[in-house]
């Protein structure tokens, strides 16, 4: 019985000792989302994040800078042999670039910091590789344009009259002048109209066509929805822009209020992937 208990002791001793936590601070007035390993951790932006019990292995740290409406991405590979609580701060060096810094370890954490473990649930967006556009070989040589031949001028008749006219002179007091007619000018309109703007649901569509992350998305179409009834096709054409069943249903509970046609929401079960996402729907909206 002894020697289970110490067996115990030392397994949780290593245990502990393996455990890494590290905590990441920006000090350049952003906030960020912080990846570990290919997955999202935080959905919402933040300054400061802890990230508890891992692992002495090899990591990847990705990170989206957000600064008022720019936005910066920065990498960086951690291997950390060590246990202990590490921190790492986000800063600018003299040349005002952006860097990951270590900051060494310390015996505890500041109070009121969001702490949580690492997820592994939404996946790191991947760049969208840029479409790939084949140049033309064929070079134009910068020559006259070709001038269409035109038909000869045809030669100018002379006829001979043979019969001899008479001029007529009138006097120029019995000329009577041709009457004038005065035309007012009227104002040109300007036909020239300002160029319409895409209705709103289109506006929407490319937001989601250019959004990253998931959860960017989500809180683009519940704006959309808190401002515009939306019929059953409209949210089935904004389902096609999210990735997760879970993110799908998380809209319509927001939305189902604003749908015009709720008699059709029964078309949107063909939407959903998997059949546990499909008996929720069914529960609540069939």
């Amino acid at each position: 019985m002894h020697c289970i208990r110490l067996v115990i002791l030392v397994l949780f001793s290593f245990t502990a000792q393996a455990q890494v936590n590290i905590m990441i601070s920006d000090e350049t007035g952003s906030s960020f989302l912080l990846g570990v390993d290919g997955y999202l951790q935080n959905t919402e932006p933040v300054k400061k994040l802890i990230i508890e019990k891992l692992d002495t292995s090899k990591h990847l740290l990705n990170i989206h800078l957000i600064k008022g409406k720019d936005t910066l991405k920065l990498a960086r590979p951690l291997h950390l042999p060590k246990n202990g609580n590490h921190q790492y701060v986000i800063m600018q060096n003299f040349e005002k670039q952006y860097q990951l810094r270590y900051r060494g370890t310390v015996a505890s954490y500041p109070v009121g910091v969001i702490s949580m473990s690492r997820q592994k649930i939404l996946p790191w967006p991947t760049p969208k590789k840029p479409s790939i556009v084949t140049a033309s070989t064929t070079q134009t040589k910068a020559s006259e344009p070709t001038r269409k031949p035109q038909p000869p001028k045809p030669k100018p008749v002379v006829k001979k009259d043979t019969i001899a006219t008479k001029s007529v002179v009138q006097k120029a007091d019995t000329v009577k002048p041709k009457p004038t007619v005065s035309i007012d000018k009227l104002p040109v309109k300007n036909t020239d109209k300002a160029p319409a703007s895409p209705p709103p649901f289109e506006v929407l569509i490319t937001s989601l066509q250019q959004a990253e992350f998931e959860f960017v998305k989500l809180n683009q179409a519940k704006g959309y929805s808190d401002k515009h009834a939306m019929s059953v096709a409209e949210v089935r054409e904004v389902f096609q822009y999210f990735q997760y069943d879970n993110t799908r249903l998380q809209f319509l509970h927001h939305a189902v209020e604003k749908i015009r046609d709720p008699e059709n929401i029964k078309e949107l079960e063909a939407t959903l992937e998997y059949e546990l996402s499909k008996e929720q729907f069914k529960k609540k909206y069939l």
